[in-house]
């Protein structure tokens, strides 16, 4: 009986000391878990310092350069055709190599009538061949097709750097875009909070005025359902500015959550005033990636044609080997041989002829389309000019919408106010008002864009 009870005992205390095993367990499980969500919660490393600094439009700029996928495909472009132009010096060198092998033959000999071999054999063999040699071998002269080559392949090269400064411009404009439209979305939610602050005011003062007796419920209706648009208006400003945010992230190469802050004011635009138009078309010419783009792909075009040609000529080449051969593994016989060797092709089977055909074909195409878009070029400068011209015509006229439609409300809230106004006169200016406030937004904003979109279609950006 008291061993029962004993081993009761101990099985009680086995039990607790389980018990607490599995309770320190799983305070080291929670433990675990919320320190990840913790760490999980906090940004690491540089994208901490991004949500504690104020960046400016330069900034993000220089982010997007450095994280953008595309522009890394880019310059991955570039390395490769280097590369491309660096194998197409090799036919200016010369080529060696090593050569080793082993063959057993058996051959049949025609000798003159009345020669024989000292074993009256017509045969040789069978017998084994070892043999190693060095070789080597340098083109002399190829009727200037290597030469033709490399100029191509230079030229190719030419031709995808501008392609990547092309996509450089084209991340620069973007981001530049996406941070005016963050400016943007923030102006336009200012002013949506002003509107709900005015129509608020508005209904306060109409549930005054219909307590005293002076005014119908309809106006308190009608100034309540004017502060509920005021209100969606504002949720919807809200909306988009988490878009700009996240397409601003997008733009720099960043997670679309990233919680950023960026300056709240915008650089000095391009004045229209100062710009001469003909000095911009002729910049752009100079100064356009595609433009240099189209030019080095006509020059790669004009090469291949001399590539192709050259296969007309003659090709001179200088050769030799030296090495050991024998009927042993270890041979010991000499055999070395040098030489010059001319090749002329006679016929080809019209090969050339075509080949030659095709490269003036492609280079005829080249031009057209260089042609082409030298006329593009100057039709995006003359639209973003207009469009300049445009955005701060806009600019202005809307800024004097502001101080217009500012005062008609205040005289109509007076004029309200001692029962000389209707209600549909204060809603009316009070719209009026935040009509005119969206639209200077989108004229400052749209001053900033195109400012940077002639920048880009001059090539300066």
């Amino acid at each position: 009986m008291v061993e029962s009870r004993m081993e009761r005992n101990i099985m009680k205390k086995a039990v607790i000391n389980f018990a607490g095993c599995i309770k320190i367990l799983l305070y080291v499980v929670l433990f675990c878990v919320s320190s990840a969500a913790v760490a999980l919660s906090q940004p690491a490393g540089g994208a901490f310092e991004l949500t504690t600094k104020v960046l400016s439009l330069q900034e993000c700029v220089s982010i997007a350069l450095d994280d953008s996928p595309t522009l890394q495909a880019a310059h991955f472009g570039v390395t490769a055709v280097e590369e491309a132009a660096g194998a197409a010096k090799a036919p200016y060198y010369p080529q060696v190599g090593v050569s080793a092998g082993y063959h057993r033959w058996d051959r049949t000999v025609f000798l003159p009538s009345g020669m024989d071999l000292p074993n009256s054999s017509d045969t040789i063999g069978a017998t084994d061949e070892w043999d190693g040699r060095l070789y080597a071998w340098y083109t002399l002269y190829d009727s200037g097709q290597r030469r033709a080559e490399l100029l191509a392949a230079k030229a190719e090269t030419q031709a995808t750097t501008a392609e990547a400064q092309m996509v450089r411009q084209d991340i620069i404009l973007l981001t530049h875009e996406a941070y005016f439209r963050v400016l943007e979305a923030k102006a336009s939610r200012a002013a949506a909070q002003d509107s709900v602050h005015r129509s608020e005011q508005h209904l306060t003062e109409a549930q005054k005025r219909f307590e005293a007796g002076d005014v119908p419920q309809a106006d308190v209706l009608r100034a309540r359902v004017d502060a509920s648009n005021a209100k969606l208006d504002l949720v919807r400003a809200q909306n988009v500015l988490r878009i700009a945010h996240s397409n601003l992230n997008a733009a720099m190469g960043l997670h679309p959550l990233l919680a950023l802050t960026i300056e709240e004011r915008y650089p000095e635009p391009v004045a229209p005033d100062n710009v001469d138009l003909a000095w911009a078309l002729e910049s752009a010419l100079q100064s356009r990636p595609e433009v240099t783009f189209a030019q080095s792909r006509t020059e790669v075009a004009s090469r291949r044609i001399d590539a192709a040609a050259g296969k007309y000529g003659p090709r001179l080449k200088a050769e030799g080997h030296y090495g050991r051969r024998d009927d042993e593994f270890l041979p010991e016989a000499d055999d070395w041989s040098a030489g010059v060797t001319l090749n002329i092709p006679l016929f080809t089977g019209f090969e050339r002829t075509h080949r030659v055909a095709e490269a003036k074909a492609l280079w005829e195409r080249s031009r057209a389309q260089e042609n082409q878009i030298a006329l593009e070029v100057r039709k995006t400068v003359v639209e973003a000019f207009s469009h300049l011209t445009e955005a701060w015509q806009a600019a202005e006229t809307t800024a004097v919408m502001i101080l217009d439609a500012r005062e008609s409300l205040r005289l109509i809230a007076s004029r309200y106010a001692v029962s000389a106004a209707t209600m549909t006169d204060l809603l009316d200016a009070e719209a009026a008002l935040a009509a005119a406030e969206a639209k200077n937004v989108a004229a400052l904003a749209g001053q900033q864009i195109t400012s940077a979109r002639f920048m880009r279609a001059i090539g300066e950006l």
